[in-house]
């Protein structure tokens, strides 16, 4: 038997597919916008991204999250629900003077999941360096956040990145699921090979492959959260 959607079912693909069409249309105004503004790689025309280097942080939290006034070395992550980066893209320029207070923040993180097809991984891979070349044309410090799919991705996900520079790196959608994890794996020494990072700032859970001798890691502040009610 066939199965059926029921119409809330529908409806909230609908919905999701929509949102997804506002985040990666190559004609959104704010987009073509702030293409004026950056290099682009030769080959696959992925935003160039500047390599920082700073020391570690004392903390890594979510940028929407409030922390003490007197912790000021406080870096912002974007490692969140997609829906929550979403003004990031459509509303830039506000977007970018809120992050002003901020001393350090890691590059947006829309998700890359290995069963898009490549096109749409190619899509989510310049969309995050957009936004990250952005703020740092805006004046704001910003350590570049490496994202990957499939290896088949790998030559214009890392394309546009800095090497030889402080990067920063989630672990926490990976889960237990051992195909992910494999490929989190791949990708990490993959990512090691191309950019030869100097520092790494870690958001998540520890994996195996590690470079843990050039690695600052930070515990997911949902966890944090959920203790301590903030």
């Amino acid at each position: 038997m066939k199965n059926i959607k029921r119409p809330q079912q529908v409806a909230k693909a609908t919905k999701s597919h929509l949102e997804n069409r506002q985040i990666f249309s190559p004609f959104n105004r704010f987009s073509l916008d702030i293409c004026q503004h950056l290099e682009f790689t030769p080959v696959w025309q992925m935003p160039r991204i500047a390599g920082t280097m700073v020391g570690a942080p004392t903390d890594l939290t979510a940028f929407y999250r409030e922390v003490p006034a007197t912790d000021g070395n406080t870096w912002r992550h974007f490692y969140t629900d997609d829906r929550r980066l979403l003004p990031f893209i459509t509303n830039p320029y506000q977007m970018a003077e809120q992050l002003r207070q901020f001393p350090a923040v890691t590059g947006l993180d829309l998700s890359l999941k290995p069963e898009m097809p490549l096109p749409e991984q190619m899509a989510v891979s310049f969309y995050n360096k957009m936004i990250m070349a952005f703020w740092q044309h805006k004046g704001l410090t910003v350590v570049q956040n490496i994202i990957w799919g499939r290896p088949d991705s790998y030559s214009f996900c890392f394309d546009g990145y800095a090497k030889h520079s402080v990067v920063a790196v989630n672990s926490t959608g990976i889960g237990t699921d051992r195909r992910s994890c494999f490929l989190w794996d791949q990708g990490y020494e993959a990512m090691l090979d191309a950019l030869e990072p100097t520092l790494i700032i870690r958001y998540g859970a520890k994996r195996p492959v590690e470079r843990t001798d050039i690695s600052v890691y930070f515990e997911n502040d949902n966890k944090k959260a959920s203790r301590y009610g903030r």
